[in-house]
Order: C-alpha cells, then structure tokens, then sequence
C-alpha cells in the first residue's frame, strides 16, 4: 500500500497495515471505556465507575503508541528522484 503525502510517497509493508488497524482498535475502545467511565456511554457495569476513566485512558495511549510504531517505524519513503536508468551517459 502506497501513502502519498505533500509530494511524497510512502510505501507501507504488510506487518506496518497489521500494527495501525489493532492500533485504531486498541485505541477506540480504550476511548469507549474512558467515556463509559465518565458517565457519558451509559448501558454497563462500567458506567460512572472512575476507574475505568484511568483503564481507558491508558489503553487509548497504548493504541495510539501502537498505530504510531506501525505509521512511523514501517513506512519507508520513496521517492521518484531515486529511480536508475541502465543507460551511462556518452
């Protein structure tokens, strides 16, 4: 998968797509648990127990660090500057 971003391309490898979709999950849920904490998502044993405020927010970071490792550390820049020709100049 190929990333283009203010003129440059960013080719993702398989493992880096893997690391981002847990990463949004991971992320998502800790922001539901946080929300369930707080009393705004109401409909369970969670609701308004402030622990799950603190749970929650800590998971939300942990997915983010996660979806940031796959963006960062498993992309890799190319760039059209770079391509070789097989024909040497005369």
């Amino acid at each position: 998968m190929t990333i283009h971003y203010y003129g440059s391309s960013y080719k993702l490898k398989t493992e880096s797509i893997a690391a981002i979709i847990v990463g949004v999950l991971i992320l998502l849920a800790g922001i539901t648990f946080a929300l369930q904490g707080d009393g705004i998502i109401g409909g369970s044993g969670m609701t308004g127990v402030s622990f799950w405020i603190y749970a929650g927010s800590g998971v939300a970071v942990v997915g983010f660090i996660i979806m940031a490792f796959g963006i960062f550390l498993g992309s890799k820049k190319t760039s059209a500057s770079k391509i070789t020709s097989d024909v040497s100049p005369s």
